[in-house]
């Protein structure tokens, strides 16, 4: 498999990942964070993730267990060193129930989360910075940034919207990083949100929408989460502008492009259908499979 196509759809999988452990770890919290993010994505990108967290929290809010591999991303996530720090996730400022945005450019790949506090999550980063886990921040008046420390990542924040780059060339400076986050927190008039495609992806309000502008960055879908009652059986419907030369496209694509090894015939059934128990699965499996082998 393209190590380029891996590498986003690992991104993509952090995030949705992200998604399982904020459904099930802070279930007791009850923040909405309204997002702002989908303003971030300019028109030069060539795909995005959308997550609606607060919509799949309320899908798995009478689910009587979660799933097993879920129970694993929460132990390999327990056992890293910036968890330890943490003793409330409140206090760094980012929206626990933050809908979940991941977008790619030629420069790189970026994600984001809402803030619920802008002025917790500076204080956050300062801590960071004395702590030496983020270099001296940047005030750039549209937006805050910061690289990490002894890693080619940048944190970057303004109007509670949370940002972080990992650029696809390892030789950056200094001008070029500002360049890409300047044109991302930009007052943008246009964005790839008045494409027809993506608007036609968003119909109904689903759960989740991935949008490409190219096959080789994947499919573009709609994913719709039925609400999950003990003793009943329901699936991710997912909805395409067009099946690309697909009669039936399978829901476990991203998963495969992942390289997860997946049973076929214990993750769908004979109508190509998910359970949206399962989906969750292979998406926190991805996760732990992504953090395992980036902590090494």
């Amino acid at each position: 498999m393209d190590k380029g196509f891996r590498r986003i759809v690992f991104t993509l999988m952090i995030f949705v990942g992200l998604t399982v452990l904020l459904v099930s770890v802070w279930l007791s919290y009850n923040f909405n964070a309204e997002t702002k993010l989908l303003q971030l994505i300019p028109d030069q990108s060539n795909w995005f993730l959308h997550v609606q967290t607060n919509q799949l929290r309320s899908d798995f809010s009478e689910s009587p267990k979660p799933p097993a591999s879920i129970d694993t991303l929460v132990e390999t996530i327990s056992h890293l060193a910036v968890f330890n720090k943490i003793k409330d996730p409140k206090t760094t400022g980012i929206g626990l129930y933050s809908d979940v945005l991941v977008f790619g450019m030629k420069e790189g790949n970026f994600f984001c989360l809402s803030l619920s506090r802008e002025s917790k999550f500076t204080l956050f980063c300062q801590q960071a910075f004395r702590d030496g886990l983020l270099e001296l921040p940047a005030d750039k008046g549209n937006y805050y940034y910061a690289k990490c420390k002894d890693k080619n990542i940048y944190i970057a924040f303004k109007s509670k919207a949370l940002l972080v780059y990992i650029p696809n060339d390892t030789l950056v400076n200094k001008t070029s990083i500002e360049k890409v986050l300047g044109l991302i927190f930009s007052h943008k008039s246009n964005t790839i949100m008045q494409n027809s495609r993506v608007k036609f992806l968003y119909e109904d309000d689903p759960d989740m929408v991935f949008y490409s502008t190219k096959p080789q960055y994947g499919l573009s879908q709609s994913a719709y989460f039925p609400k999950v009652k003990k003793g009943e059986k329901a699936y991710v419907v997912f909805r395409y502008p067009e099946n690309m030369g697909i009669i039936n496209p399978s829901p476990l694509m991203l998963a495969s492009k992942a390289g997860l090894t997946v049973d076929v015939e214990a993750s769908l059934n004979t109508k190509n259908e998910i359970t949206p128990e399962e989906a969750l699965s292979l998406l926190a499996r991805a996760l732990n499979q992504y953090i395992i082998y980036y902590n090494q």
